[in-house]
């Protein structure tokens, strides 16, 4: 295929939507998450009240997140390597929702 097959295509388009909908799930909500625990530790802050768990709350924690992390690449890699165009007329839709459809979850873990 040359250049000029894809110009009939909104490729931008197609690969934007994701990627806002990966930096509002993967920033914007933590960050905000993160500013709320900030106000509460300044406006009402509390004991610490399991001092000696902490860092074994840390390692669990960190397991989990890389748990997490491997499942996410695995699934994405086991999602994207299906096909995701059904006919040629529609390429752009089923892109659009195929995209979209792969990669909710990956962002959601």
């Amino acid at each position: 295929m040359s250049l000029r097959d894809y110009e009939n295509y909104d490729v931008t388009g197609m690969v934007a939507k994701p990627l806002y909908l990966g930096m509002v799930i993967n920033v914007m909500v933590p960050g905000g998450l993160l500013f709320l625990c900030f106000y509460l530790n300044r406006h009402y802050p509390l004991e610490n009240r399991i001092p000696d768990l902490a860092d074994g709350l840390f390692w669990v924690f960190a397991l989990i997140s890389v748990a997490q992390a491997g499942l996410a690449l695995w699934w994405r890699h086991k999602n994207f390597g299906a096909p995701m165009v059904r006919r040629k007329e529609t390429i752009e839709k089923d892109l659009m929702r195929g995209i979209m459809a792969c990669s909710r979850p990956s962002f959601l873990l």
